[in-house]
This record gives structure tokens, C-alpha cells and sequence, in this order.
């Protein structure tokens, strides 16, 4: 009975240490303009998302990304709004 509890406690350790934790997320409110670097590392493609200041989805069709180089390229119709960029950075360890 006690290898039985030692083990459950053990096990739900693990699983507590095991979870994600939201500190690799990053966010950067900022005012568009031609080229925005985003970062000094690669962006995950994946986990890029761009709002307005509503927090309302802006579509992947008014700007482009250079991931590998971290660039954001906004359309003329993004230029001179704020908006709110938010990005995960690449797990390193």
C-alpha cells in the first residue's frame, strides 16, 4: 500500500513539472510601419499572430513574415494603425 500512495505522489509530481508554461510567449504592442523586426531570433510560423488593439484577428493576407529573420511586413492598409503583435519565441533548451 505504501509503494502504491509513494508512486501516486511521484507520478503526480511529474505530471505538475511537466506542463508548458506560458513565459516563452511574448507580446509587443506596436505602431506599424514598413518593416518591423519582431525579434532577434527566428519566429515559430505556427504561433505568430497579429491583432488590433480590439484583439480581433487581422488576416494573414495584409502583412507577410520573414521568419527565419524575425521581419514583419505590413500592406499599405496596415500602415500608420497600432496593433498588436504576438509571437512564441523558439524553445532553445
Amino acid at each position: 500500500m505504501k509503494k502504491v500512495v509513494v508512486f501516486t505522489v511521484l507520478f503526480a509530481t511529474f505530471l505538475g513539472y511537466g506542463q508548458e508554461s506560458g513565459a516563452k510567449y511574448r507580446s509587443k504592442k506596436v505602431a506599424v510601419r514598413d518593416a518591423i523586426l519582431v525579434d532577434t531570433v527566428g519566429l515559430n510560423p505556427s504561433k505568430f499572430i497579429v491583432k488590433d488593439l480590439q484583439g480581433t484577428l487581422i488576416d494573414s493576407s495584409l502583412y507577410s513574415v520573414d521568419y527565419p529573420k524575425a521581419i514583419f511586413f505590413p500592406s499599405q492598409a496596415l500602415i500608420k494603425k497600432k496593433r498588436f503583435i504576438t509571437y512564441r519565441l523558439p524553445c532553445f533548451s
